[in-house]
């Protein structure tokens, strides 16, 4: 799949990658679940703690570039 820059700077997906990027944002999002149920263990040290929170940002802002990209196909205008 090769993106298209649009005029927007948005990129335009092709409707693979755009299911690939679906797919990828439920994977991810049900990781964040996992890892959030897993801070409330009680047993867990510091640094563990930080290494789980550190883990879900990277997750959550993978989402959040999958998701804006899903938005731009919709609206982008392609040259």
């Amino acid at each position: 799949m090769t993106p298209v820059v649009g005029r927007h700077r948005c990129v335009v997906m092709t409707s693979e990658g755009n299911n690939e990027a679906s797919r990828l944002i439920v994977k991810y999002q049900m990781n964040i679940d996992v890892l959030k149920n897993a801070l409330d263990d009680q047993t867990l040290d510091r640094e563990r703690r930080i290494a789980i929170k550190k883990k879900i940002y990277l997750l959550e802002s993978n989402v959040r570039v999958l998701y804006r990209m899903n938005m731009c196909r919709s609206s982008a205008f392609v040259r």
